[in-house]
């Protein structure tokens, strides 16, 4: 087979490609017209009027994240400043619900031990939340303690994209359950009425969760289990942590003492020469 074979082979296979993605993509967008727009226009509708009606009422709402380092704390912060927003307003393909949620006061945290700075950092990253640290570092220039300033606001965002291609509505919260960031795949035929209003409540901090899992009290103790080992672990690791920087803290003091010590020797030894000179 020669060269000009070989061509209009790979050209009449690329011309069926690209009439197999045609089709493709027709096909998708009859769906997205038959199946995926009412309900995204139905959503639309929905939380358009909820925002409306949340800027008249003004109904003081508050949400409590665990943004302390160590878990010891739950802060509640004020919700407000709601918005509604979409890509088109007759063929939605993307709805997004958001507000934010301001810290009343200045929040610091001083968190000791390298991964426990990565953790928290990574906490505060996952719920997009404004913060700048002071770093500690040792003598290798590497993070042991860091004072973590929160600066907010905290950002709440539920968001509805229409999938064509996955025959799906992908729902993504932001600070709305108890993770930082959620995911829920739903066909078209089960974003009802019901779900839209229990996504208002959550936005309300009227529940918690948007599908409820049932979990049997065998599933529970494991989670307990692991939730308890991995505290100790992170308790062992942070006391290592903490007698470094104390083995390293005596080091220094012992040191010090022994430079003194020794200007102190040198010292009376000089004035005994200048003494022995003298006689």
């Amino acid at each position: 087979m020669g060269v000009l074979d070989d061509l209009k082979k790979e050209a009449e296979q690329k011309e069926q490609g690209n009439q197999t993605d045609g089709d493709d993509a027709e096909a998708q967008e009859a769906f997205y017209q038959a199946k995926l727009q009412p309900v995204m226009r139905r959503a639309h509708d929905y939380f358009a009027d909820l925002v409306k009606a949340l800027e008249k009422v003004e109904r003081k709402v508050s949400a409590s994240y665990a943004l302390d380092p160590e878990q010891k704390d739950v802060v509640s912060l004020p919700q407000g400043k709601y918005v509604f927003r979409t890509d088109d307003f007759d063929n939605p393909r993307k709805l997004i619900v958001a507000t934010e949620c301001q810290l009343d006061k200045r929040r610091e945290y001083l968190v000791r031990g390298r991964g426990a700075v990565t953790r928290y950092a990574a906490l505060l990253d996952d719920h997009q939340l404004p913060y700048y640290t002071k770093d500690e570092l040792d003598h290798s220039h590497q993070v042991v303690n860091a004072t973590f300033t929160l600066e907010g606001p905290l950002k709440v965002q539920i968001r509805l994209l229409a999938s064509p291609e996955n025959r799906c509505i992908y729902i993504d919260l932001l600070n709305v359950e108890s993770l930082p960031t959620k995911r829920y795949k739903v066909p078209p035929e089960k974003l009802t009425d019901d779900l839209l209003d229990r996504l208002a409540r959550m936005l309300m901090r009227e529940e918690s969760v948007l599908i409820e899992v049932k979990v049997s009290e065998d599933a529970r103790q494991q989670l307990r289990e692991k939730l308890e080992a991995e505290r100790r672990r992170q308790a062992v690791e942070q006391a290592k942590v903490d007698a470094a920087i104390e083995a390293e803290r005596r080091a220094e003091e012992e040191a010090k003492l022994l430079n003194r010590a020794k200007k102190s020797v040198t010292g009376i030894a000089g004035g005994l020469k200048k003494k022995f000179r003298k006689d």
